[in-house]
């Protein structure tokens, strides 16, 4: 028993493939999805995709084979630089001849008038750290292991911080003597806030 379609349907279909038709004609790298959609958004058809997919896959209608980008060619040069750039850039360096194997250098690369401008700029020396138990990161401050005045060896601990569910125990890196705690147990700390003050 072989099923046909109606009279009205087969009517319908035939008024779909001719626009079918007249769209692959136009377009033959188009596939069902794209004829669909210029038939339902364009033509203001009220069809359904596997109804076009079927259409086109037995006319022989599909596309066969893929569109391949052409390159294009450029028109114009590319533009050249006339003048040195104010970006602060950072020049890493790979391997080479360098010992350590690696190496970073800090490079800003300004205008003659601002290089003259900016060694008029007083220097800002970095503040001396080197008395003070740093936060290596945020976290709380779970224990003090020191008092005021005790005399800590190099490898001793003296804080201990929990951290992203860690505990990071913070150990003394030299011989030194305890001037003043400056965080309290239970503290939230943020990444280089002094917790201890050496002598």
């Amino acid at each position: 028993m072989s099923r046909r379609p109606s009279e009205s349907v087969a009517a319908r279909n035939e008024a779909i493939l001719t626009r079918l038709r007249e769209l692959k004609a136009d377009h033959p790298f188009w596939g069902y999805r794209h004829c669909w959609a210029h038939l339902r958004y364009v033509d203001k058809l009220e069809v359904n995709k596997k109804r076009v997919y079927r259409l086109l896959r037995e006319h022989g209608l599909l596309a066969t084979q893929t569109r391949h980008a052409v390159p294009r060619a450029s028109t114009r040069p590319k533009p050249r630089p006339d003048r040195p750039s104010n970006i602060a850039k950072r020049l890493e360096f790979g391997r080479g001849d360098i010992a350590a194997g690696f190496a970073q250098a800090d490079v800003i690369v300004e205008t003659a008038r601002a290089a003259e401008l900016l060694a008029l700029m007083p220097f800002k020396a970095p503040p001396d750290t080197s008395k003070f138990l740093l936060s290596p990161m945020p976290g709380l401050l779970t224990q003090i292991a020191v008092t005021p005045g005790q005399e800590v060896k190099a490898g001793e601990v003296l804080a201990k911080i929990e951290a992203m569910k860690m505990e990071n125990v913070l150990k003394a890196e030299r011989d030194c003597v305890v001037d003043k705690l400056l965080a309290v147990p239970g503290e939230s700390l943020a990444v280089d806030q002094a917790i201890i003050g050496f002598k």
